[in-house]
Formats: structure tokens, sequence, C-alpha cells
């Protein structure tokens, strides 16, 4: 692998930790304010399409990364509340 690909690689694994994380804290956001978590979750939509939209650039894989991270959020509170 040469130095230019793995700092390809590097960024492409920093984004999808980005949206994993971003999704992480739009979960615990939303337990605090969650119409904050709307917002978030509205804009990253938003965002996301627009780029798809204009680069091409399949942006279902960072929503899918955002919605991991959300959804394991909601399921480790769920496991802090018994409910799981």
């Amino acid at each position: 692998m040469t130095g230019l690909n793995v700092l390809d690689y590097i960024r492409k694994v920093l984004y999808s930790v980005a949206h994993f994380v971003g999704g992480v804290i739009t979960g615990m956001v939303s337990r605090a304010n969650p119409i904050l978590a709307v917002l978030m979750f509205t804009v990253l939509i938003i965002y996301e399409l627009d780029e798809d939209w204009h680069l091409n650039d399949n942006a279902y894989k960072d929503i899918f990364e955002y919605m991991v991270g959300l959804y394991g959020s909601a399921l480790v509170y769920l496991y802090f509340r018994g409910v799981v």
C-alpha cells in the first residue's frame, strides 16, 4: 500500500467513526433535549442528501454509520434502564 492509499484509508475510517460518534451524540442529546436531537438528525440528513446529489458519493453509507451510532446509543440506554 502506498502512502497516499494509507492516508485515504485513514481518512475514510475517520469519517466513518465521525458519523458513528455523531449518531451516539444525537442519541445522548435526545434524553436532555429531544428537539435538538431532531434538529441534529434533520441537518445531517439534509447535508448528506445534498452531498450525494452534488458528488454522487453514496451518502447512504454515511447515514447508515450515523444510524448504527444512534441505535447503539439507544440500546445502551435501554440496557441501563433495565428494559433490554
